[in-house]
């Protein structure tokens, strides 16, 4: 007699119902299908343009202005970051009031510098501009939606960005 060198019994496989791989396959589609009506909204909705103004103290300091620069890199969104000097806020005013010359008796002088970011988002971020508000030589900020096809521009209301 020949020795059996696997001396364990066969272990009866019991089958699966067909329908079973068929009903787990479906319910993997549902919980992805559910997870992609929940991420859509977030991933194809319109993104909007947002100009934001932060205004200095007219005697802002170069290391005050470097902290604002360097606090620019927490708000989100942000697509481009321009610094404009008195001289620039100038040029830019005397272009927009040509036509009224009692604005530009004034002068410069009371123009403060500023930085300017340009913001493509869905929705803006108020909360991403606190860090600008905490530093004292921010005067202001303002941000504007800007103008789409048909849709006129909107200022945002951030509570308050004024000091």
């Amino acid at each position: 007699m020949e020795a059996n060198a696997d001396l364990t019994p066969p272990v009866a496989r019991r089958r699966l119902p067909r329908w079973v791989p068929a009903a787990a396959g479906v319910a993997i589609m549902l919980v992805g299908a559910g997870g992609a009506v929940i991420a859509a909204p977030a991933l194809f909705a319109p993104q909007h343009e947002y100009a934001v103004s932060v205004f200095l103290k007219l005697d802002a300091t170069a290391e005050q202005k470097a902290a604002v620069e360097e606090a620019l890199s927490d708000v989100d969104d942000v697509d481009t970051v321009r610094f404009e000097s008195r001289e620039q806020a100038w040029k830019e005013f005397q272009e927009m009031a040509k036509d009224r010359q009692d604005l530009l008796a004034g002068g410069s002088a009371s123009l403060p510098e500023s930085f300017r970011l340009d913001i493509v988002a869905a929705a803006f971020d108020c909360e991403s501009l606190d860090v600008l508000l905490s530093l004292p030589v921010v005067e202001r900020v303002i941000v504007v939606q800007r103008p789409e096809d048909d849709e006129p521009g909107a200022k945002i209301n951030c509570g308050n960005l004024l000091r």
